[in-house]
């Protein structure tokens, strides 16, 4: 499902995915469009949070190998 950024009233932004479909009435035109909307902004705060930790050991992990000495057969 595609995430979408909406603005709120109040005017701050969050995220939402929504999945639905759209009945049509006899001549063809729109006439409801049932379906879900789920709030995911806790969500991808929690995403980006692990992304930035990972990107955080990767860069220690490259750091403190850096400067190891390597066995000759390596």
């Amino acid at each position: 499902m595609p995430s979408i950024r909406v603005k709120r009233s109040d005017g701050r932004y969050y995220w939402i995915e929504a999945n639905g479909r759209v009945d049509r009435a006899d001549d063809g035109s729109p006439s409801s469009l049932p379906g879900v909307v789920i709030d995911v902004e806790e969500r991808r705060l929690v995403e980006a949070e692990r992304d930035r930790a990972i990107a955080a050991l990767r860069s220690l992990n490259e750091t403190s190998n850096s400067g190891s000495p390597r066995a000759p057969w390596s």
